[in-house]
């Protein structure tokens, strides 16, 4: 079996996931009741929702201009409103090493604010990802949440991109509409998730924040999964749930250029399980992309799983329109694909 251990202790970087509007915020909370280990910030014009919910800290926007009423699904006002409060957002984003902004986009805050936030991170020189949702085709605000997409692509390292359109794709249609809905907020957690372990674990075989900003750094479109192998018959489920997440938009696997890779494990990980992972993996990706691991075992056996498999990966930089048109394009007939199975239990029926 592989042995790698945990050196004693952690090194501690300032991770801050800050949530704008109701979208961004409802999923933020979610992190935060998840016990991950980072700073949690959400930022709403509405002020009776944001007392509803929970983070590190609630913000509200544009107190004066809009007096806690909301953006009214107005971009105009939610962008006045977050210009109105960057001295709040200032002292809540400073001394920050990386940041993840987390928004749905088509109605007011989430689209008016989010550009400003990411503007003001890259001219703090913040490593910065941004993951956002697009809305479902009869909201009929496909245009505003591409603009959003559109100015932010050249303030942010790494965008994420997760269709809602895609739901009832993956989604069975005897599940519930709050289950669909929580395959997004499951997107969003795993790629929270996959950056704190690599960055804020040292293991012997280690990846550190250098490679994740490395990574990041290329640009463009941001591929990140995760698989669970409880045991070591899991472990093809695993690596498929790595390589097909059919929720992101504009990318797959087969488009990344810089990857790093993360496994972790209740410590009887077997070589042979090992290299069955990682050579999956490697034959998904172009012949000349980069690819970094690390292998990180509990020695407190908090870690449950016979394999726990992190990816992050990015296309390179793009231009704005290029990104655009992968995001828009024609995904794949996923009701005729052979899900894995991870993904099947959520095939359309």
């Amino acid at each position: 079996m592989i042995t790698a251990y945990k050196s004693k202790g952690s090194i501690n970087f300032n991770i801050k996931v800050v949530g704008i509007g109701g979208a961004g915020g409802n999923i933020v909370q979610k992190i935060y009741l998840s016990g991950l280990p980072c700073e949690t910030i959400i930022l709403n014009t509405d002020a009776q929702a944001l007392s509803k919910q929970r983070a590190t800290h609630l913000i509200p926007i544009g107190k004066s201009f809009t007096r806690g009423g909301g953006a009214g699904a107005d971009p105009a006002i939610g962008r006045k409103a977050a210009e109105e409060s960057l001295y709040e957002i200032h002292n809540r984003l400073q001394d920050t090493d990386l940041l993840i902004i987390v928004a749905g986009l088509g109605n007011g805050t989430g689209t008016g604010a989010s550009p400003v936030v990411a503007k003001f991170a890259m001219e703090r020189n913040i490593l910065t990802v941004g993951v956002f949702t697009l809305p479902f085709n009869f909201e009929g605000k496909r245009e505003l949440s591409l603009r959003a997409i559109s100015e932010m692509e050249k303030y942010l390292n790494t965008i994420v991109v997760i269709d809602n359109n895609m739901i009832s794709e993956v989604a069975s249609m005897d599940s519930s509409v709050s289950e669909a809905y929580a395959l997004v907020d499951l997107v969003v957690k795993n790629c929270v998730e996959s950056i704190i372990s690599i960055v804020q674990e040292f293991s012997e075989v280690n990846v550190d924040f250098n490679d994740l900003k490395a990574t990041i750094s290329r640009g463009g479109l941001g591929y990140f999964a995760k698989g669970v192998a409880e045991t070591s018959g899991d472990v093809q489920k695993a690596i498929d749930s790595v390589l097909f997440n059919p929720l992101l938009a504009g990318v797959s696997i087969n488009d990344v250029k810089g990857a790093l890779v993360y496994i972790k494990t209740n410590g009887d990980l077997k070589m042979t399980s090992f290299n069955e992972i990682m050579e999956n993996l490697r034959k998904h990706l172009p012949d000349k992309t980069g690819l970094k691991y690390g292998l990180q075992k509990e020695g407190d056996k908090s870690v449950k799983a016979y394999a726990e498999i992190y990816f992050i990966g990015t296309t390179g930089k793009k231009t704005t329109s290029s990104i655009i048109e992968s995001i828009t394009s024609k995904p794949k007939d996923l009701i005729n694909l052979d899900l894995p199975p991870g993904v099947r239990k959520h095939k359309k029926e």
